[in-house]
């Protein structure tokens, strides 16, 4: 896959043009069998790029400080939960060059091991500073828990398929807490439906590590479908007005809605979700096409390269305290403002502002916070960092 191809490079050793420099790599590799006035016209993106990236990192926090890169080397030690492999603090280290922005921190790692490809995070609905996260295709099915520092808490097998999940949301049904997992990714449009599967949150102990229960029973499953044929999505979202959200990844996004909460209370019977094992269908309706950010003119030659539009949208929450909706792509990540009328299509539907590049190897999952504590964003790898944005 193009994304596959691309992302690759982007993990590999610096090249002499540009040392310690990952996009400098990017062309490098991808024109070494182009033409020489192609070849010259990359090389010139490339200085821009070299320019305008520097040497600048996210930085680190420890005990709630923000620790500029020359702190960081005279830092104390961290913690036995903190602590990484020599492996693995050289993965990270991979995935945090970026510019900085203000009020975006590395809060913490990803630490159980079993997060490799993160592709959807969720807070939780009961307990404080706790995040749910799944991994895309290619991976078991689990869900995992960790705190807002990233330390591992549990994990739980999820008895369906995970033919591609991409997100992940919280919501709450008759005053209990439930998390959806959403297998909505499709890059080669060739399906028909769609699955989405409702399980009540587990109340993991804080206070073990790594526990692991037997497998979670999804209390229903969707079939979703779209009004207009086959898409491929990775952002969807739950809010407040009953209904789910999904943002598409396609050449031309859309924004799409279906109505999840009626679809829950119409599969149910008495106060309280009982397991009954039903697949219900579920349309989404296109409500509006979706103003992807525009690209810069390096991304726009990558994307020309390598088929990898970095303003694609990758993931998606929704702050229901606020009415204002986030999301983020390969490069940045982005608010969606509220608005006095329109509810949240019109939310949806507004253009995004850029709150911060956050210069993460595969940015794929985030959450907000709601506590008022931030927006979290997460990428694919393991030891990710797990980035923390306060407004």
């Amino acid at each position: 896959m193009a994304a596959q191809h691309y992302f690759r490079f982007m993990t590999s050793k610096s090249c002499i043009c540009c040392r310690s420099n990952n996009l400098s790599l990017v062309f490098c590799r991808a024109f070494a069998g182009f033409s020489y006035p192609l070849a010259l016209l990359a090389f010139t993106f490339l200085l821009s790029a070299c320019a305008t990236q520097g040497s600048r990192q996210i930085p680190k926090v420890e005990n709630g400080t923000t620790l500029t890169p020359s702190q960081e080397s005279t830092s104390a030690t961290p913690s036995s939960n903190e602590t990484q492999s020599t492996a693995d603090t050289q993965s990270t280290t991979n995935h945090t060059v970026t510019n900085l922005e203000s009020g975006l921190t590395r809060f913490g790692t990803i630490q159980p091991a079993g997060v490799t490809e993160a592709s959807g995070m969720a807070f939780s609905g009961l307990q404080s500073n706790l995040l749910w996260l799944i991994n895309d295709s290619g991976n078991q099915a689990i869900l995992f828990a960790v705190t807002t520092r990233g330390n591992t808490v549990a994990s739980y097998e999820i008895a369906a398929d995970n033919r591609d999940w991409e997100d992940l949301a919280q919501l709450n049904v008759n005053g209990e807490s439930f998390l959806l997992i959403f297998d909505i990714g499709d890059n080669l449009r060739n399906q028909n439906s769609y699955r989405l599967h409702l399980l009540p949150e587990p109340i993991p102990d804080t206070r073990r590590s790594a526990t692991t229960d037997p497998a979670l029973q999804p209390l229903i499953s969707f079939e979703l479908t779209y009004e207009d044929g086959a898409h491929n999505a990775e952002a969807a979202a739950v809010a407040d007005d009953g209904m789910l959200y999904i943002i598409t990844k396609d050449n031309s996004p859309a924004v799409y809605m279906a109505p999840i909460r009626e679809a829950i209370n119409s599969a149910t019977t008495g106060s309280s979700i009982t397991s009954n094992g039903q697949a219900v269908p579920l349309m989404a309706t296109r409500i509006g096409s979706f103003r992807q950010p525009t690209l810069t003119a390096t991304d726009s030659l990558i994307n020309l390269i390598t088929g990898v539009a970095l303003n694609a949208i990758t993931a998606l929450d929704v702050d229901n305290n606020l009415g204002e909706a986030w999301f983020t792509t390969y490069r940045g990540i982005y608010k969606l403002p509220s608005t006095v009328a329109g509810g949240w299509p019109a939310v949806l539907l507004s253009k995004p502002v850029k709150f911060a590049d956050h210069g993460l190897k595969q940015a794929e999952a985030m959450a907000v916070s709601p506590n008022s504590e931030g927006v979290f964003a997460t990428s694919e790898g393991r030891a990710a960092p797990l980035l923390r944005l306060v407004p």
